[in-house]
């Protein structure tokens, strides 16, 4: 994620602390990294679960509950502290009510279908990833001209050598 879209959140999540009257503690953020993949460190994240842990905060504004996390077993935890100390979760597209049944529902609904988005891209990916990568392969072998298009070979090939590329799945076309 961007700057800017991070500098946005940032925005309407200050905003809901103020609407209600809340002082901000800290804002944590760890730009570029997923909440998705568990074996990824989110050190502000981690702190920020710290700080919770320490009774720095009684509450959570984040922008989006997937912008907190995508693991399931993580937001159980979170549930677990509204249940046990209380703990408020806002979310700027509203509130996602841990203390209440429906509230606890909705935030896992809302994490499951993360999760099946994050699946479903991950899905998609590998066969764009291997043209990506062919594409870049083909863009750095001998004989591909890479001054006006990728693949374009310029009609100076021979026959032989442009069947020696199609081979390795290199397009061969004129310019």
């Amino acid at each position: 994620m961007d700057g800017l879209a991070i500098d946005r959140h940032r925005t309407q999540c200050e905003a809901i602390a103020q609407h209600k009257g809340w002082d901000v503690h800290e804002t944590y953020v760890d730009q570029s990294i997923s909440a998705t993949d568990k074996a990824k460190k989110r050190p502000a994240y981690d702190r920020m679960v710290a700080d919770y842990h320490a009774g720095s905060f009684d509450a959570i504004i984040c922008w989006d509950l997937d912008r907190l996390t995508r693991q399931a077993r993580q937001l159980e935890d979170w549930i677990d502290a509204a249940e046990e100390r209380g703990l408020k979760l806002v979310t700027a597209n509203g509130e996602a009510d841990l203390s209440t049944d429906g509230g606890r529902m909705y935030a896992r609904i809302k994490a499951a279908v993360a999760r099946a988005e994050v699946e479903r891209k991950g899905a998609r990916r590998p066969p764009a990833t291997r043209r990506a990568r062919s594409a870049s392969q083909a863009r750095t072998s001998p004989g591909i001209c890479n001054q006006r298009k990728p693949h374009c070979t310029r009609g100076r090939r021979s026959i032989s050598n442009r069947h020696s590329l199609r081979s390795r799945g290199v397009t061969t076309r004129d310019c």
